[in-house]
């Protein structure tokens, strides 16, 4: 999943644009490493590699079943808008191929959503501690902006985490993610 180049232009279009580049931006993090190392702990967050990309999985997922059903509530237990039933453990056994394959179909949905969802839609909002309980509901362009900004925390979070396992950092891993260094090549120093 290369990253778009920001050529977008009209609401829909960078809106997409902007959401997937998140979510590259994150998937890249996992770029290279072993089946061992995405299940690692390498700093004092509570979070793997692999919990990380598990967590941002079930978030577009959520969100599209509940964009898709707006401006009813979606049917499934891992709705976004049914207050989102996440697992917060780390996957075991998970690979990293079945870790990004099941991101990949995500992100593809969640995109194919973007393309054409109402984004006057009201998205329904369930009553949930962490929400208002006046709040009814967000409009579907509420919804994809909101997701923007929680897939680039996440994403800045898996950075810091990656570092941590291999000193690799985002140029470095998103160079080598696009195919513009290969693998064995050296990441040139600043």
């Amino acid at each position: 999943m290369a990253f778009l180049t920001p050529e977008a232009s009209g609401e829909r279009a960078v809106a997409k644009t902007f959401l997937l580049q998140q979510f590259a931006q994150a998937r890249s993090t996992v770029y290279g490493l072993s089946n061992e190392q995405i299940h690692a702990r390498p700093s004092v967050s509570a979070f793997t590699p692999a919990m990380l990309i598990t967590h941002l999985t079930q978030v577009a997922d959520g969100w599209c079943a509940s964009v898709a059903a707006a401006p009813n509530f979606p049917a499934g237990p891992n709705a976004a808008a049914d207050g989102g039933d996440y697992e917060m453990d780390d996957p075991a056994g998970v690979t990293i191929e079945g870790l990004l394959t099941a991101y990949d179909q995500a992100v593809g949905r969640l995109g194919e959503i973007v393309e054409s969802a109402d984004f006057d839609a009201i998205v329904p909002t369930p009553p949930a501690p962490w929400y208002p309980p006046e709040l009814v509901g967000w409009q579907v362009r509420w919804v994809i902006q909101h997701l923007i900004a929680e897939v680039a925390r996440h994403a800045g979070h898996a950075d810091i985490i990656r570092e941590s396992i291999d000193g690799k950092g985002s140029y470095e891993l998103n160079a080598r993610a696009d195919g513009e260094l290969a693998d064995d090549q050296e990441f040139p120093a600043w």
